[in-house]
């Protein structure tokens, strides 16, 4: 099942409304580009189950169920039409990207940008950016992809994560291989420069809504 909230902040009369699922599985992913439309990712015994709801969650129904994606994960979509996700073997971290332009009943392999892409993000249906061996861009959907240099030393440090926001905008966050220490690092021309914004203790993710 799934939690809802109606969006009060929680101790403001906000609380959360459980919602249920037409079939068991175990989810790993939510993406919604308004307040109505939305996917949800699951697996259930390597079987990958995508739902999706027009209604805010009221409803869901099953828009894909198969294997073809292995153990698939990070899904987001960008309009009603085009999302993305990963699939392949989570265990050795290698992962393809798949694309579906009819809204996920179906789902077309694309070109990795490297052997291990575990995290993929677009803010359109041209610009995204993915996390490899490295940090790499899109600007055309995903059919091809080009590496974004960040200036760091890789022995002490590793990309960790990061949030695109808009086709300029993006954060990354490096972690250091040795403690508990994170670096920010902010562009504002799409990966061509970086700006150090701050650092932080055992971080997992970096995301902003707005500037």
């Amino acid at each position: 099942y799934i939690l809802v909230t109606d969006r009060k902040p929680i101790g403001h009369n906000g609380h959360w409304i459980e919602q249920t699922l037409p079939a068991d599985a175990e989810l790993n992913c939510i993406s919604y580009i308004d307040k109505d439309n939305g996917w949800i990712l699951g697996n259930n015994n390597g079987t990958s189950i995508i739902f999706s709801t027009i209604d805010g969650g009221s409803n869901w129904s099953i828009k894909y169920q198969g294997s073809d994606f292995g153990v698939a994960r990070n899904l987001i979509f960008t309009d009603n039409n085009n999302g993305w996700l990963i699939g392949g073997d989570s265990g050795n971290g290698s992962g393809s990207i798949y694309h579906s332009s009819d809204g996920g009943e179906s789902w077309e392999q694309q070109q990795i940008p490297s052997d291990y892409t575990s995290k993929i993000r677009f803010i359109d249906s041209k610009n995204g950016w993915a996390k490899g061996d490295g940090l790499f861009k899109t600007i055309n959907g995903g059919k091809s992809w080009s590496q974004i240099e960040i200036n760091y030393d890789t022995s002490e440090w590793y990309l960790s994560s990061f949030f695109l926001l808009d086709a300029n905008t993006g954060w990354v966050l490096l972690g250091n291989r040795f403690v508990g220490a994170y670096l920010i690092f902010r562009t504002n021309n799409g990966g061509k420069n970086w700006i150090e914004c701050g650092s932080e203790d055992y971080c997992g993710e970096v995301f902003f809504t707005n500037n």
